[in-house]
């Protein structure tokens, strides 16, 4: 998977990782996380993001993906 933007939405999840970009041994690349704004639906529960194998960019994104590589 290549060159694909996730921009300007918001949202709640009922999973802790709100974010997962699961990508197999070839990678993804270019990927864009933009605006983005996932909650947890459970109060006081923290979202997370998980990315396996991903690259690309995070801008003003919640939870925060630093685990997306440039």
């Amino acid at each position: 998977m290549s060159g694909v933007t996730f921009r300007g939405f918001q949202g709640t999840s009922a999973d802790d990782k709100a974010i997962t970009l699961a990508c197999g041994s070839q990678g993804c690349s270019n990927i864009v996380l933009d605006q983005v704004s996932i909650t947890s639906s459970v109060p006081a529960k923290p979202a997370s993001c998980s990315c396996t194998n991903a690259h690309g960019t995070a801008t003003s994104t919640v939870p925060n993906c630093a685990s997306l590589k440039k």
